[in-house]
C-alpha cells in the first residue's frame, strides 16, 4: 500500500492582499476652486498628507499634497502675490491604484513614487473611492506575515523588488 499523498492545509492557504483591503474610505477631496487656504485648513485640520481633488460628480482630477499647498503659501509669503485656486497646484497625473491592486505592486508603486507621496488615490474607473498611505502598506505587509516574524504560516516574497526606474513586471 503506498503512502497517501501529501495534502496541504487548506486553512494555512492565505489570501495575498490588495488595495481593496488596505484603504481608507475616509479621506479628504476638495474641489478644483478652492484657495489654497481653504486647502490648508482642512489639510491641518484632518491632519492629511493630501487629498484628492475631484469635480462635482467626484471624478477625480488630481491630487495636492500637503507639500505642495506650502509651497503655494511659500510663494505667497516670498513674492506678496495672490496664490491661484486649487487646481493651479495639483499634480494632474499622480500614481494611480485600483482596487484589485496587489499588495506588491501597492509595495512597487510606493517606492517608485516621488518621496513626498504617501498617500496614492484608489480610483474604480475614473471615480475616487479611497486612498492608501504608505503606512497602510507596511501594516498589511505586517499583517499579513503574522506580526512582521516572518516565521508565521505565511512568508511573503518580496526579493522580485525592482528599482523604480525598472517599472513593474506583473
Amino acid at each position: 500500500m503506498s503512502p497517501a499523498p501529501h495534502v496541504r492545509d487548506s486553512s494555512a492557504i492565505r489570501r495575498i492582499p490588495t488595495v481593496r483591503d488596505m484603504m481608507t474610505r475616509d479621506f479628504v477631496s476638495l474641489r478644483p476652486d478652492a484657495s489654497i487656504r481653504e486647502a490648508a485648513k482642512i489639510l491641518v485640520r484632518r491632519r492629511a498628507p493630501g487629498a484628492a481633488v475631484v469635480d462635482i460628480d467626484d471624478r477625480f482630477l488630481g491630487f495636492v499634497s500637503s507639500r505642495g499647498v506650502l509651497a503655494a503659501l511659500a510663494e505667497f509669503l516670498h513674492d506678496e502675490r495672490p496664490v491661484g485656486p486649487l487646481r493651479e497646484y495639483l499634480d494632474p497625473d499622480p500614481p494611480r491604484l485600483f482596487e484589485d491592486t496587489s499588495l506588491m505592486a501597492a509595495i512597487h508603486w510606493f517606492g517608485a513614487a516621488a518621496s513626498s507621496d504617501r498617500l496614492l488615490p484608489v480610483l474604480r474607473g475614473n471615480e475616487l473611492v479611497g486612498v492608501v498611505a504608505h503606512l497602510d502598506v507596511v501594516r498589511a505587509v505586517m499583517s499579513y506575515l503574522g506580526g512582521g516574524e516572518g516565521s508565521g504560516p505565511a512568508t511573503l516574497y518580496i526579493s522580485a523588488l525592482r528599482r523604480a526606474d525598472e517599472g513593474p513586471d506583473y
